[in-house]
């Protein structure tokens, strides 16, 4: 899904992250391995630009999975296969990063 990030100023403040550049983003995605330091810097990056976003915001712009439950920044990539799933998730916990999380 085409993420629903918008460059318009909240009533906080600060400026939501620019769609063409998160777009940029998950686009370099499907050329970078899913692991390794290349990965990194890529989730790195993404997770920069939602820092200044708060989590309510936040929630509202990531995609939701077929439950309809939210997902996390990692979840972005996983629509371009990159994503990788949290190894809290996969053991049935509760991830401490939560939607600030870099896997899926």
């Amino acid at each position: 899904t085409k993420s629903r990030v918008d460059t318009t100023s909240s009533k906080s403040g600060y400026r939501r992250p620019d769609e063409s550049s998160i777009a940029a983003l998950i686009g370099s995605a499907a050329v970078i391995p899913c692991m390794g330091p290349q990965r990194q810097q890529l989730v790195r990056r993404l997770k920069e630009h939602f820092v200044d976003v708060d989590d309510d915001e936040l929630r509202k712009l990531l995609p939701r999975d077929d439950e309809d439950r939210e997902t996390s920044i990692g979840g972005l990539l996983h629509e371009s296969g990159r994503c990788r799933p949290c190894r809290n998730m996969l053991a049935g916990q509760v991830c401490g990063k939560g939607i600030r999380c870099g896997f899926c």
